[in-house]
């Protein structure tokens, strides 16, 4: 009686008959090849994760420029940009971007060329952009790629203003802002007006269109080349329409201002002296080199005139330099006049005061810090900066720690000495300074006075 078949088994008893021992090594195999894919794998990608950069949207020193070729000659900058964006940002889909920046989807959802701001010949484009994580973890790339994030939940909307430089058949990004940067470029607060400034019957005014110096106490006025962009840089309602009383020179045989302007390579700003010999009838310039708009310094002592000038600027400290001529240099070859002069340290940052005696005398100084050198810089000596008698005492403080400026006045030298940013002592309203008359012969100061130091008076 031959045996029935069994209707039901076990997959250990299925297996058990079906498998050859030749295919259980294959499968075994299998296995450990297909283990070894998989950390291979997440090695692979462990290291691109790590190494992973967000593409940059604009020039940075680190990632290059950021170009954007034309599609044709007549195709509309916003559809360009529309396009390069999604190349650039569309490659964040992949396996092998980092999790905190990986996206599932990104879409241009509308352009727009938005109008030119003010005084600025690039253009701006806005791009409103859709972007879903694939991560609930994932970085704000608004935040990282400097747009602003206008709703956010399973799709991250966000607007992008893209500021560019055109070029012949491209255009370089220069920055990403938010709108309300954009906006505030377009329509910037404005500063609010000061009154004109005079000493003796010379002086100057500035608005937010003009700067203008006077030789007559104000009947007539003579405007400088684009002075308020050139000294004075970029308008906001923070800009005090005001300059520094060690910052220019107005007098009707020499008026000097110094300012910046974009340089003939397109790469940065040169500082320059903007000046007249002629009451303003003609203004010439002369470049000293690289520069920021930043605070300047200006000493006309006899025949020789300094200049301390910022070149760069790192997070929150500005570098300077010191340049000094002749006023006779300076007419015969304005573009050869200059002379870098040694400073105490290679490039002092954040200075406050920087004024000449003579041909041969210069003192530097910055918060607590004062310099002098009686060889053109060749040596340095450092003198302390001079306090006032028993007012620690009185105030439980003591508020004058910044020089300011040095001057002459019937033969005898002064050093005003402020209390910089954090100014807080007053009297009547008036932020005050102290006053302090030098000797030459033993570098000494004595305590003259306070008065009320140099402030904007508001128009009205």
């Amino acid at each position: 009686m031959s045996e029935k078949p069994q209707l039901h088994m076990t997959a250990r008893e299925w297996w058990s008959r079906t498998d050859p021992p030749e295919l259980r090594g294959w499968v075994a195999a299998v296995c450990v090849l297909v283990a070894f894919s998989i950390i291979a794998l997440g090695i692979r990608a462990g290291t691109a994760w790590g190494a992973y950069e967000p593409p940059a949207l604009y020039d940075q020193p680190a990632h290059g420029e950021q170009i954007i070729e034309k599609q044709s000659s007549d195709s509309k900058v916003a559809d360009d940009v529309s396009r390069w964006y999604m190349q650039l940002v569309g490659g964040q889909t992949g396996l092998l971007v980092a999790p905190q920046y990986q996206l599932s989807s990104v879409k241009v959802a509308d352009t727009k060329q938005l109008e030119k701001v003010p005084n600025n010949n690039y253009l701006f484009v806005q791009l409103d952009i859709m972007m879903r994580p694939r991560f609930a973890s994932v970085t704000s790339l608004a935040e990282q790629q400097g747009c602003e994030e206008i709703s956010g939940s399973s799709t991250n909307n966000m607007t992008c203003v893209f500021e560019l430089e055109p070029k012949q058949n491209e255009y370089h990004v220069l920055q990403v802002m938010t709108y309300s940067d954009y906006w505030s470029m377009a329509d910037p607060p404005k500063p609010k007006p000061t009154a004109p400034v005079l000493n003796g019957k010379n002086g100057y005014r500035v608005s937010t269109e003009k700067l203008e110096v006077t030789y007559d106490a104000g009947k007539t006025w003579v405007a400088v080349p684009d002075g308020v962009q050139r000294v004075l840089g970029d308008m906001n309602a923070s800009t005090e329409l005001w300059l520094e009383p060690s910052s220019y020179v107005i007098t009707p045989q020499f008026t000097a201002f110094v300012g910046t302007e974009r340089n003939s390579d397109g790469d940065g700003d040169d500082a320059e002296l903007i000046y007249s010999w002629d009451c303003g009838k003609t203004w010439l310039t002369s470049r000293f080199g690289r520069g920021i708009n930043a605070p300047t310094f200006i000493s006309v002592v006899g025949d020789r005139i300094g200049v301390a000038y910022s070149f760069d600027a790192a997070l929150t400290a500005r570098g300077y330099v010191m340049v000094a001529s002749t006023l006779t240099q300076l007419r015969a070859d304005p573009q050869h006049a200059w002379q870098k002069i040694p400073q105490y340290t290679q490039y002092p940052t954040d200075l406050t005061l920087a004024s000449w005696l003579n041909d041969t005398t210069v003192f530097v100084g910055k918060t607590d810090t004062l310099y002098m050198s009686s060889d053109t810089g060749a040596t340095w000596q450092k003198i302390a900066v001079p306090q006032e008698p028993g007012l620690e005492k009185k105030l439980g403080f003591y508020p004058f720690d910044t020089p300011t400026r040095m001057w002459q006045e019937n033969g005898k030298y002064y050093l005003a000495v402020g209390q910089g940013s954090d100014a807080d002592y007053a009297r009547d309203g008036k932020i005050m300074e102290s006053v302090f008359s030098y000797n030459a012969s033993d570098n000494s100061f004595t305590f003259v006075k306070e008065q009320p130091e140099p402030a904007a008076t508001s128009a009205g």
